[in-house]
């Protein structure tokens, strides 16, 4: 772990600032074990990560590498935790949706999920139905929480910040993560 802020955080070229390459590690398990700490010890921390690095394809991205990595583990997972995985992909997909002005796939997407789990999108129904409306009559929507006017510098400079907080996650429970399963 002690390569890691080297290997990624002093790395500023714009093309690399993948939330994904932040937790590229050398075997499957390791890389579920790091995905998995995120998403029970600070979920937030995926949205604020795209707040900071607008990157909303890469969220779109992000989202299925982190349900590739999760899913072959679901029998393996209890399935409240599962749930709030579930529940925090499903939230930054459609938030990056929402922040690319993708409405349609946003509203079928919502629609998909809320079928089978309609407590999952609870909070997010009044925001479906600002982007229904849009859809319906052609009304004006702003995305949500744009992010135009970071500058790339900016934009850099948060990518290190997110990736030095993200190492400090995880080392944290450097000690668990082997009994973290």
């Amino acid at each position: 772990m002690d390569s890691w802020k080297s290997q990624y955080s002093d790395d500023l070229d714009a093309r690399s600032r993948s939330l994904q390459r932040l937790f590229d590690r050398p075997t499957d398990e390791d890389t579920f074990n790091a995905l998995k700490l995120v998403l029970d010890k600070a979920p937030r921390f995926l949205q604020e990560y795209y707040q900071l690095v607008p990157d909303y394809e890469d969220g779109l991205r992000f989202v299925d590498f982190a349900y590739g990595v999760v899913n072959p583990y679901k029998r393996r997972t209890p399935e409240a935790r599962f749930t709030r995985w579930n529940v925090c992909l499903i939230t930054l997909k459609l938030e990056m949706l929402d922040k690319l002005g993708r409405w349609g796939e946003y509203r079928d997407y919502f629609n998909q999920i809320y079928a089978l789990h309609p407590k999952f999108l609870s909070l997010l129904i009044p925001r479906y139905k600002t982007i229904v409306l849009h859809l319906n009559t052609n009304q004006k929507i702003k995305p949500k929480h744009s992010a135009f006017g970071i500058d790339e510098q900016t934009q850099a400079r948060n990518y290190k910040l997110l990736a030095e907080r993200l190492e400090m996650i995880l080392k944290q429970d450097v000690n668990v993560l082997k009994l973290y399963v």
